[in-house]
């Protein structure tokens, strides 16, 4: 019987084993295929699967990446293979493989075997989803250009004045090398440094967070990233130049950089006491001073990335600003101020940055980030103003200060995410916090005097000393959990915790006219805390298809608030629910309407509730307000999008309609005296709305680097604000429309044959049903402009553009007459190339503006001339510069607004002479794998 029953339990666990065998004899392996810097799936890849015996099938991944393989063996090797990009291989072990979808990362690369390079022919502009790439070769850049020269030549690509970049209207809110962050994002490196020989790639993409580029979900394409992608190997470049000039001018710049694969290490430096600092940036005071220094390091160790950056900066300058305006405040009374202002400032800054990044497995990643900052500055200002009523004098003051202080900031973060085992599960851990601190001293000495009929009949004087201390700490937990319910469904929970506190103190001491004792201020002197927690917690589905893509949810907001005001203690408790609603519906390829709700609170900042009044200026005194309420802002939006995309042309075509209601919206409520000293204080209000429309039509057509393309936009809103006049509150209502068009031609070859042709036009009226006599005006503004360059003869190249704006502005007072003016804007440039290294620049600018201060002249003419020659075999450039030769720069513009006139004068240097040097240098060493030899090219830029 022993022997039976053992016999039956053998054989059971037999069969056991055996089943668990056969079970494991089988699998199916799942993954998507993406590309390791535009993180976009990659579609047609030849996916081969080989058995230990040479056996051998093959697949090619879908239009999302995805491809999937039946395994029987112990082990296979997958074969990925795919043009443009390193072919790469894959050892799958049976008992490794897990349920769930892997992540296979694809590196681009050069077309290259052995010795003999494929050259294919690259199309100019390609379009991969929702990223244009743009294929950079020699003939688009000079010698010396750097990547915003570059640029500043694609089409849709645009930078003002500021610096600031958009593409195609959107902003462009970062700029990424080889996909990461250099110097903390600075865009100086980047930009300024970066050498335009280079550069491979310039790609345009949407903006999307760490979470959403993890999972793979689109974002709203609202803002856009900058990726410059620089040709493969190792690279040591850098450039160094000296700047010498009359009036005080000395510049110097040096950089060096070393990209080594994956470990990069980047120096930069300058001193400057020119007028000209950053990033497209002009400095508008008569003198100007900035030292910088800064460094980044980064590198991959196993499966870390690390990237660091330290900066030092340390910047002063002194302006003159001169300043007069004019108001209407009531129908028949207007108040006019003229204020003279002379500041001096010096500051200085360090910050440190740490991120980290480890790639745990094909399902998981760990990012950290840590990030410091210190400084402290010292300024000067003193100022005179008067202000008139209707003629005769209200007030007028003198005023000096000086003041020092420092801040400190410390954040950091960490976010863990995971693809878990089932496929489509996801979850993410993220912990947030905020360390921050300022605190300043200042001395303030002011005389103020108040008149009627012409006569002083009051006056007051300060002489104190004020000092500001605020601390502010935040911590920020977060969870989502994202779970496929079926093919077309997901269930996605998101929590948020957040802690906030925060202290300001502000203790005012007055001092003695006589024995100039400080006498502590009790009435002005403020202490104010401020504690608050936050519980979000949204939950939604998302159902998606072929057709719909729906997303619904419902966020609820618990917030608790305690606040100490001047000891007087107030709680305040907040539960609101916040619905969500996401939907899209596709047409056609390329074609979808969407709908969408959202909502959010606004709270008010410690200042806006700051109950002591602040009479640091006492012509304009603020107040807060404890009894603020949070703002509730809702955005209703419908939309249709039709985009084709092809290496020859990029059509789109955009139209959105948005409504949004605020309830409880925080305004600054501005009251006068019978002396014109005015009296701020934040408080709440209801029927704030607005309605806003637009059009946008783009046209590109792409042949060989020849570009031409044509947009047209159309825009609306109507909508209702409040406006304080007179020390009455009114709900003010406007409407505006405005049409844009233009069409361009231009190849992307440097100093080739361009043209632009565009007209914008714009029309709004304001109302107020309360009082008409005030606000009831309309504006009508025109700008046609033309922008033409030419090659002639090929040694003369001419650029040239001319630009008019016309406005008419209709009043309904009786103190303000209509306004009719126009300026017209002339620019020309011309190139002469005396022989191949050496040219002559002029660059001439003329302005007529009809909309001036009387006694002004208006005309206007900027004519500037240089000398360029290029020496040590292409290296260093020579560069001699006459700016403002006829000296009439001037830095003065007029501000045209419904109920007021503003002028204002900033004093600029003019009519100087700069001699510069730069040198510059790069190496690129291409190291191939396999039987490929090391190649090295020499790029004298």
């Amino acid at each position: 019987m022993r022997a039976v029953c053992t016999f039956i339990c053998l054989l059971f666990l037999l069969v056991c084993t055996q089943t668990k065998l056969a079970a494991q004899e089988e699998k199916t392996y799942k993954a998507i295929i993406i590309d390791s810097l535009q993180k976009t799936p990659v579609e047609k890849c030849t996916v081969s699967l080989i058995g230990k015996k040479g056996d051998e099938s093959k697949k090619a991944s879908d239009s999302k990446g995805h491809f999937s393989f039946t395994i029987k063996q112990d082990s296979v090797t997958l074969l990925l293979q795919h043009i443009g990009y390193t072919e790469k291989r894959v050892l799958l072990l049976l008992s490794k493989i897990q349920q769930g979808t892997d992540t296979i990362y694809l590196m681009p690369a050069d077309k290259r075997m052995d010795d003999i390079v494929v050259k294919a022919k690259v199309p100019p502009v390609v379009q991969r989803g929702d990223t244009t790439e743009f294929n950079i070769d020699s003939a688009m850049f000079e010698p010396f250009d750097v990547v915003e020269d570059l640029v500043k030549r694609l089409p849709g690509l645009e930078i003002d004045a500021e610096g600031k970049m958009t593409f195609h209207g959107k902003p462009i809110t970062r700029i990424l090398v080889d996909g990461e962050d250099l110097f903390g994002g600075d865009p100086n490196f980047s930009m300024k440094k970066l050498p335009a020989g280079l550069v491979a790639k310039i790609q345009v993409m949407d903006t999307k967070t760490l979470e959403q580029l993890f999972n793979g979900t689109p974002s709203d394409g609202e803002d856009k990233t900058l990726n410059i992608k620089l040709k493969p190997g190792n690279k040591t470049f850098g450039s160094g130049d000296v700047l010498v000039g009359t009036k005080n001018q000395l510049e110097g710049n040096g950089n060096i950089s070393q990209f080594d694969g994956p470990k990069r290490l980047s120096l930069m430096g300058s001193i400057s006491s020119s007028n000209k600092i950053g990033l497209n940036k002009i400095r508008t005071g008569p003198t100007s001073s900035a030292t910088t220094a800064s460094a980044n390091y980064s590198n991959s160790l196993g499966k870390l990335r690390i990237n660091s950056s330290y900066g030092y900066n340390e910047n002063g300058n002194t302006n003159k600003i001169y300043r007069e305006r004019t108001q209407v405040i009531t129908a028949d009374t207007s108040i006019f101020t003229k204020n003279n202002n002379l500041s001096d400032y010096n500051g200085n800054g360090h910050r440190v940055s740490l991120g980290i990044n480890w790639f745990i497995d094909s399902s998981s990643t760990l990012d950290m980030s840590l990030a410091a900052n210190y400084g402290n500055s010292n300024s000067k200002n003193s100022s005179t103003s008067i202000t008139a009523e209707n003629g005769a004098l209200r007030n007028e003051s003198f005023n000096n200060s000086s003041s020092t202080g420092n801040n400190q900031a410390l954040t950091g973060s960490i976010s863990w995410l995971k693809r878990l085992n089932r496929k489509g599960r996801r979850i993410s851990l993220s912990a947030r916090t905020n360390l921050g601190s300022q605190e300043s001293l200042q001395l303030s000495q002011s005389t103020n005097t108040y008149f009627k009929l012409g006569l002083p009949v009051d006056g007051d004087t300060l002489d104190r000393r004020t000092r500001n201390v605020n601390q502010s700490r935040g911590y920020s937990l977060n969870m989502s959990y994202s779970e496929t319910i079926s093919k077309q469904l997901r269930f996605d929970l998101r929590t948020e915790l957040d802690f906030n506190n925060s202290n300001t103190a502000r203790d005012i001491y007055n001092l003695d006219s006589v024995t100039k004792t400080a006498v502590y201020d009790s009435t002005y002197s403020a202490k104010i805390s401020s504690s608050t927690s936050t519980q979000n917690l949204t939950a939604s589905v998302n159902y998606s298809t072929e057709k719909w893509n729906v997303s619904s949810g419902l966020s609820t907001v618990l917030q608790h608030t305690a606040r100490s005001l001047q000891n007087d203690d107030i709680q305040q408790n907040l539960l609101r629910y916040s619905p969500s609603l996401n939907a899209t519906y596709s047409l056609s390829k390329g074609k979808a309407v969407r709908a969408s709700f959202s909502a959010n609170t606004i709270q008010p900042s410690i200042d806006q509730l700051q109950p002591v009044p602040d009479n640091s200026n006492p012509l304009f005194i603020r107040i807060g307000n404890p009894n603020l309420r949070t703002a509730f802002a809702q955005n209703y939006t419908v939309g249709y999008t039709a985009n084709e995309f092809s290496a020859e042309k990029q059509n789109s075509f955009s139209g959105n309609l948005v409504y949004a209601p605020t309830s409880n919206q925080i305004v600054n409520a501005v009251y006068y005296d019978e002396y014109r000293r005015q009296t701020s204080q934040f408080i709440n209000v209801d029927g704030i709305y607005s309605v806003r429309s637009n059009l946008s039509i783009n046209r590109n057509k792409q042949k060989d680097k020849i570009n031409k393309g044509w947009s047209a936009s159309s825009g609306g809103s109507y909508g209702q604000q409040v406006y304080f006049q007179a020390n009455k509150q009114y709900y003010s209502r406007s409407y505006s429309t405005n049409i844009n068009l233009a069409y361009s031609k231009r190849e992307l070859v440097v100093r080739a044959a361009r043209y632009t042709i565009s007209l914008g036009s714009s029309f709004n009226r304001n109302w107020t049903p309360a009082d008409t006599k005030i606000l009831n005006t309309t504006r009508l503004n025109i700008a046609p402009q033309l922008e033409i360059g030419c090659n002639l003869f090929d040694f003369i190249y001419a650029n040239a553009s001319y630009r008019v704006w016309y406005n008419k502005l209709d009043y309904h007072s009786t103190l303000r007459r209509n306004d009719e003016y126009s300026m017209h804007h002339v620019n020309s440039e011309i190139r002469f190339q005396i022989q191949k290294k050496y040219w002559v620049n002029t660059t001439v600018f003329y302005q007529y503006n009809t909309r001036v201060p009387e006694g002004t002249p208006k005309n206007m003419i900027n004519c500037n001339l240089s000398a360029t020659g290029q020496v040590l075999k292409g290296r260093g450039q020579f560069v001699l510069t006459a700016v403002d030769l006829f000296a009439q720069s001037t830095n003065l513009r007029r501000t045209v607004g419904e109920n007021y006139i503003e002028d204002l004068q900033i004093d600029n240097l003019q009519n100087y002479f700069t001699l510069r040097f730069q040198y510059n240098f790069s190496k690129l060493e291409r190291k191939e794998t396999g039987r490929t030899r090391i190649n090295s090219v020499i790029n004298k830029n």
